[in-house]
């Protein structure tokens, strides 16, 4: 074999291992309805693997030990591929339902064994096997070449345009191809066959979308952005994007709740600017006399699909002149705003549960908010709801989120725990039941959830003293440099799955941390 052969092949090595890397994560991400925590458990088990393997590799002295690498990578990267989009129906998980911090652990380790320890035991193989001819530093920088070519590759041209399936199954056939020429025997080829017996065996009598609990996968896209699914129940559509819940669609309490508080906290909004959201929002906005609005989602994926959701008694929404569909990131958009734009601006995003859903709820967006709002304008976002008690975890971070927001408004409002909002504007907000069943009242609206009386129960007196009383106790703030929310939001979901580890995580000192941190270093130098 050629120098420029082995250099292909070590640059391909790269190339095909940081693939395989950012095609997983992606996919466990989806899976685990992942945040940057996700992120963390899957490279650093990722890395533990690798090396691993790497220290195994020295040790092995079997002829064309490289080439067989290449096949075996070829051969266990699309089970590992279809054990991960599996794993919910394996484990009778519902969409959108939450996996334990522990479970997560313990899936992530399993699941990345053998493909990461294969693709360690590569590099000291491929210097063993070719150390006459290249140095290790040689054969380090033509696989960190092929590892710049693969990011690059995906992100310019195989995210959102080819799926994980199909890239996966042409990463196994060209690494079996690979170590078949390497070996220079031509029986290696037999085992090509091997993933594409598993692509159709997945196409043919193991569909991805089997053993959902009462739910049919309808779509399932990856977008640039992240995997998009769409689940059905019954008449109901759901869009999660990695693993997490979006909107539901055709969900009329939700809708009209949404729609119908915002616009009578406002005496009379007519621009105003919705950030993500179901697209029913849309047909109770327009209800109201309004001028503009500006419908704003950053994954062009999500507003085509939201677009072909809408069913025929709604199809008004697409030919409705005052709607604009934006498809920018919301903080951009506003950041890039003319000053005192809108009346009323709606946040519809899950929690801050990701560093990027975080950004939307800091002061440094808060005041950028502002910047756009008229001075009687008004911004409406959501809270993690609870019934009866406030838990500590919930107390904190809905604290934390009211606190940011005081910081930067002049007035800030919030409805009873049950219904979870939250309201903010320079101007004095008004949440008198009678003054706002009248201004719903006096546009004669047709609704079928939605009444006059929800008032009296959003903004029952007691229940506002005893939301206000509990988190106004917290003092934090929440920034784009410290994001206190995203933490918190974390301890909520660690309280749910009762494991408490976040809790413990809170309780730790500098100095904790430094003699970790030390003593890492210590075995280190030492291993």
């Amino acid at each position: 074999m050629t120098i420029i052969h082995q250099n292909f092949f070590f640059i391909f090595m790269g190339f095909n291992s940081m693939l395989l890397q950012v095609i997983v994560l992606r996919n466990l991400l989806s899976v685990f309805s992942g945040n940057e925590l996700d992120i963390g458990i899957t490279l650093s088990f990722w890395l533990f693997y690798v090396g691993l393997g790497s220290m195994a590799g020295k040790y092995i002295k079997i002829k064309n030990a490289f080439a067989i690498s290449f096949i075996v990578i070829g051969i266990i990267s699309f089970p590992t591929i279809i054990g991960i989009r599996t794993l919910r129906s394996f484990l009778g998980l519902s969409p959108g339902e939450i996996i334990p911090l522990s479970s997560i652990f313990s899936l992530t380790a399993l699941i990345l064994l053998p493909l990461c320890f294969s693709t360690g035991i590569q590099f000291p193989l491929a210097v063993s096997g070719f150390q006459k001819q290249n140095t290790a530093g040689k054969i380090y920088g033509l696989e960190a070449i092929g590892a710049f070519m693969s990011g690059s590759a995906f992100t310019f041209i195989i995210a959102g345009n080819f799926s994980s399936i199909y890239t996966i199954l042409i990463l196994s056939l060209i690494s079996i191809l690979a170590g078949a020429y390497i070996s220079g025997k031509k029986l290696n080829l037999l085992f090509l066959g091997f993933p594409l017996i598993y692509y159709l065996f997945v196409l043919y009598f193991f569909p991805l979308n089997i053993n959902l609990p009462g739910f049919n996968l309808i779509k399932s896209i990856e977008s640039k952005y992240g995997e998009i699914q769409v689940i059905q129940r019954n008449d109901q559509k759901s869009l999660f994007v990695s693993g997490q819940l979006q909107f539901s669609y055709p969900d009329f309490q939700t809708e009209e709740l949404n729609a119908h508080l915002a616009m009578t906290m406002h005496k009379s909004p007519f621009r105003i600017l919705l950030i993500g959201g179901s697209p029913g929002i849309l047909r109770e906005l327009i209800k109201y006399p309004v001028m503009k609005i500006d419908y704003i989602e950053i994954d062009p994926e999500i507003v085509k699909i939201s677009k072909e959701l809408i069913k025929e008694n709604d199809k008004s929404i697409l030919k409705d002149f005052r709607i604009s569909f934006k498809t920018e990131d919301g903080r951009y958009f506003i950041k890039n705003n003319v000053s005192g734009t809108y009346d009323l601006i709606m946040l519809n995003i899950p929690p801050p549960s990701t560093a990027g859903l975080n950004r939307f709820y800091t002061q440094e967006f808060f005041l950028e908010v502002k910047k756009v709002l008229k001075y009687d304008g008004l911004l409406m976002l959501s809270l993690p709801v609870s019934f009866g008690y406030m838990s500590k975890s919930v107390q904190t971070l809905n604290g934390t989120i009211y606190k940011t927001l005081d910081s930067v408004f002049n007035h800030v409002e919030v409805t009873s725990q049950e219904y979870g909002k939250i309201f903010a504007s320079d101007s004095l907000i008004n949440t008198a039941p009678s003054l706002l069943s009248e201004r719903f009242l006096k546009h004669n609206l047709q609704t079928g959830y939605f009444h006059s009386g929800i008032f009296d129960d959003a903004f029952e007196e007691f229940d506002i003293k005893y939301v206000k009383e509990r988190i106004s106790r917290i003092n934090n703030i929440n920034k784009d440099t410290r994001p206190l929310a995203y933490f918190y939001n974390l301890m909520l979901w660690d309280e749910i799955q009762g494991t408490e580890i976040f809790l413990f995580i809170q309780k730790l000192t500098k100095w904790h941390l430094i003699v970790f941190i030390t003593t890492i270093f210590i075995l280190s130098l030492l291993f």
